[in-house]
């Protein structure tokens, strides 16, 4: 019933429900013995596996203290180290890293006793504060033959000389990262069902052509396989219409074939639309193509908002100082939060709505600093809105209801006008609102109760 059933189960057993239904068989278990918890062990290698494989059996050889009869069990982990014992294995490694790293056991009880200044011969990675400057990082990185080597063997150097700049002036290492504007990397393709007349068109990067054929074949939701499975065929080959394509000229040349298609009459698989950049755009961002994205704009604010995606990856990188053209947009440091500021913006907007609105940094400057209520024309402006309800008009329109809940809901300002004013008492002919509730119970309850006879 938990299985198959389990909200009606959990209802039943919380309101002990479970009991009257007397059907049900009840697995009673027999207590594990010594002898049967010994032959289920046998079944296993280690303590470890036997937990996982029979939790029980497992639970009670723990409580009674069997498990040290399992001689068979291969002990996993060591409970100590003696002083001995660690410096002998600390003797196969030349650094504190590499220790840690491939015997964790060891170097933990090393280092809780403080036996890791014994080992001489082990160097210290630890480098002091401001090591890496300028030299040090241009003599590490002569190591390496490439910018992504660099990284991954020394990201501390690689990451200090990309903050300062200086791995432009590193021209032995070799930037394997592609320019998604210009280099020609992009390629269109076709699989062609010819019995059919029909076609699949899609485009790639050159470098993905096999990995792309294979989603194709193998991908069970892909419209070439599907198309394939329907029909009963093979897979055709995967032609290719086109390569050593720019990314732009790839998403005109795969629009171009998929019309070449569709008018020789051929019944075209494709779902999506095509010339979409799809995941490619991720990468699409280098230091050369943020740059002439930034070169179109005149300011920060616009960069961010025309291309904030490209602005994100240069602020990221921290490409945007070299964009010299975007200084004179600094303001000194309190431009928008002085008073005069903040007044010359409330002088434009009729009342404080408006103003938030409109100008929600100085709105909120102007509260803070009191300064609002020097702003006395979007007060009056804001008054100026309920003088249609003075007493003789709330007056007329509360006549229009029996009850003060009717008024509320079809005329709330007249309504809070009334509140505010201490007019409602006088408006006597509205039903007593909890007599009306205590009358409709009452006479739901009768209702009720006549039903029920």
């Amino acid at each position: 019933m938990q299985k198959l059933n389990g909200s009606a189960y959990n209802v039943a057993r919380r309101y002990n429900w479970i009991k009257d239904y007397t059907w049900f068989v009840r697995k009673q278990h027999t207590p594990y013995t010594y002898d049967e918890v010994y032959e289920i062990a046998k079944n296993y290698t280690s303590s470890s596996d036997f937990q996982k494989g029979d939790g029980s059996a497992y639970g009670k050889a723990r409580q009674n203290g069997w498990i040290k009869d399992y001689t068979w069990f291969t002990i996993k982990h060591r409970s100590a180290y003696t002083y001995e014992e660690c410096y002998e294995l600390a003797k196969n490694y030349k650094s504190r890293v590499e220790f840690a790293k491939k015997c964790n056991g060891a170097y933990g009880a090393a280092l809780n006793h403080g036996w890791l200044d014994d080992y001489v011969w082990m160097t210290l990675l630890q480098r002091p504060n401001n090591y890496w400057n300028k030299e040090r990082v241009t003599e590490e990185s002569n190591k390496y033959k490439t910018r992504g080597e660099f990284h991954d063997c020394c990201g501390t150097a690689y990451g200090k000389a990309r903050i300062n700049g200086w791995l432009d002036e590193f021209t032995w290492l070799k930037d394997e990262r592609i320019d998604f504007t210009n280099d020609k990397i992009d390629c269109v393709y076709a699989y062609e069902f010819v019995d059919y007349h029909s076609v699949y068109v899609g485009r790639t990067l050159m470098r993905r052509v096999q990995e792309r054929d294979f989603e194709h074949i193998f991908t069970e939701s892909d419209a070439v396989v599907l198309f394939a499975k329907e029909h009963n065929i093979p897979t055709p080959p995967m032609k290719i219409l086109e390569e050593n394509l720019t990314l732009k000229e790839g998403t005109k040349k795969e629009g171009y074939y998929l019309d070449y298609y569709l008018n020789g009459g051929w019944n075209v698989l494709n779902r999506a639309k095509t010339g979409g950049i799809g995941l490619l755009y991720k990468n699409k961002w280098t230091q050369k193509t943020c740059y002439q994205e930034a070169r179109k704009y005149k300011t920060r604010g616009v960069f961010a908002k025309q291309s904030a995606r490209a602005y994100e990856v240069a602020r990221s990188n921290g490409w945007l100082d070299s964009y010299t053209w975007f200084d004179e947009m600094q303001k000194p440091n309190g431009y928008r939060d002085d008073y005069d500021h903040c007044y010359a913006a409330a002088s434009k907007c009729k009342n404080k709505t408006e103003f938030s609105n409109k100008y929600n940094r100085a709105c909120v400057i102007a509260k803070k600093n009191g300064w609002i209520t020097d702003y006395t024309w979007l007060n009056k402006k804001r008054q100026a809105h309920n003088k249609k309800w003075d007493y003789n008009t709330v007056l007329e329109e509360a006549q229009k209801y029996a009850s003060k809940v009717e008024f509320k809901t079809n005329a709330n300002g007249a309504y809070k006008v009334a509140i505010s004013n201490g007019w409602m008492d006088e408006f006597d002919w509205f039903e007593n609102t909890h007599e009306l509730r205590s009358r409709k119970l009452k006479n739901s309850w009768k209702r009720r109760k006549i039903k029920s006879d």
